[in-house]
């Protein structure tokens, strides 16, 4: 009687510990998928935003100087950036469904950019842009991350500065078309004003080249 009770003891711990694994498994996933749907509003809505306020200047000749959702809108891109990133430690790099939403934000940027520059050349507005190239294989990955930091130190500090992201391995035409308007031939790459810096890219060589810039905007 006894070994019979103990084998129930050990058959009911077993099933208790598969209950509650297969519960936290299925948690798990709920609150990843809930998350990812968030960010996937989120993004849908920084993206109508965008093209909204894009068609109201070109096709209802709204005053482009007028429109001031931009510096809100470079917030909320910089916060799905970090998402997305949130997004590939938990569902994987290569996730479809992750690359789809990394190749939908790389397009949303550079509507973003365009727009930005087209309103610095119309209303007087002095936005430094920085498209920043990185890569997240192989020996690349140490590199992108520390001027990945380095930028996010400096747009701390520069309230004028926007950062736009680019992997450079994404599977998209668009990805590639970038790569080759900027000559891009390694990682990271760093354009701050269609000046490039690229290998192993340090703080100074940044600062240098944003002071610059900067004076060049304060002599015309």
């Amino acid at each position: 009687m006894g070994k019979i009770q103990s084998k129930k003891r050990y058959l009911l711990a077993f099933l208790i510990g598969t209950l509650i694994f297969i519960n936290g498994f299925v948690v798990t996933n709920i609150i990843l998928s809930i998350q990812f749907n968030r960010i996937s509003q989120f993004q849908d809505q920084t993206s109508f935003t965008i093209f909204e306020d894009k068609l109201n200047y070109r096709l209802f000749d709204i005053d482009i100087c007028k429109i001031d959702n931009f510096n809100k809108i470079s917030q909320d891109l910089g916060y799905q950036g970090k998402s997305i990133t949130d997004l590939e430690e938990k569902f994987g790099k290569n996730n479809k469904k992750v690359q789809f939403r990394k190749i939908f934000y790389s397009l949303v940027e550079l509507e973003h950019f365009e727009f930005i520059n087209e309103i610095n050349k119309k209303c007087g507005k002095d936005f430094l842009t920085i498209l920043f190239f990185y890569s997240n294989e192989g020996r690349e990955i140490d590199k992108s991350e520390k001027a990945g930091k380095l930028l996010d130190y400096i747009s701390q500090k520069n309230k004028n500065l926007i950062i736009y992201s680019f992997d450079i391995n994404l599977d998209s035409e668009i990805i590639q078309n970038l790569k080759k308007l900027y000559k891009i031939e390694e990682s990271p790459t760093i354009i701050i004003n269609n000046n490039k810096i690229s290998g192993n890219i340090q703080l100074e060589d940044i600062e240098k080249n944003i002071i610059l810039i900067e004076e060049k905007i304060t002599n015309l």
